[in-house]
């Protein structure tokens, strides 16, 4: 009898844990997909062209590279994305690089953390995926978390 407790204890929570292990999205190859210029244009309401991708440096021994996406046209933006090994790794390091980008506002209900910093930039932290959005000084919080919502949607 306690043998087929535990199975159906095991099989209850499996269940309903699977929603949330399927909600996660594969993240593209090409991750300036994430953030299409189309979308800049949209919300910035300036022309933009093709991104330049390149390697964006690890933050700290052991993390792995990310994606540098820059976009030119009426001003320079920067998405810089990371997918880490897993969520906790995520999580461990976007509150250890938090201090050198201080939070002058945290938006609700972006991916499972996000700020906004004192530089105008707009970090985001959804499960295993960290990314960084700068659209210049002049670009409002509004445009920001716009920006960062449409590209949490997609993870």
């Amino acid at each position: 009898m306690r043998f087929f407790s535990t199975i159906l204890l095991a099989t209850v929570v499996a269940l309903a844990l699977a929603p949330a292990a399927l909600s996660a999205k594969p993240v593209p190859s090409d991750r300036c997909t994430l953030l299409p210029a189309s979308e800049l244009q949209t919300v910035l309401g300036q022309s933009f062209g093709k991104p330049v991708e390149t390697t964006a440096p690890s933050p700290f021994a052991g993390i792995p590279e990310g994606t540098d996406c820059t976009y030119t046209g009426g001003d320079k933006v920067l998405f810089r994305i990371y997918v880490d090994p897993s969520s906790s790794v995520a999580q461990q390091t976007f509150a250890r690089l938090e201090p050198f980008y201080p939070a002058k506002s945290k938006p609700p209900h972006l991916g499972d953390s996000a700020y906004i910093d004192t530089s105008q930039g707009i970090h985001v932290l959804k499960g295993s995926v960290r990314f960084y959005i700068n659209a210049g000084p002049d670009a409002k919080d509004q445009q920001l978390i716009d920006l960062a919502t449409s590209i949490a949607k997609q993870l």
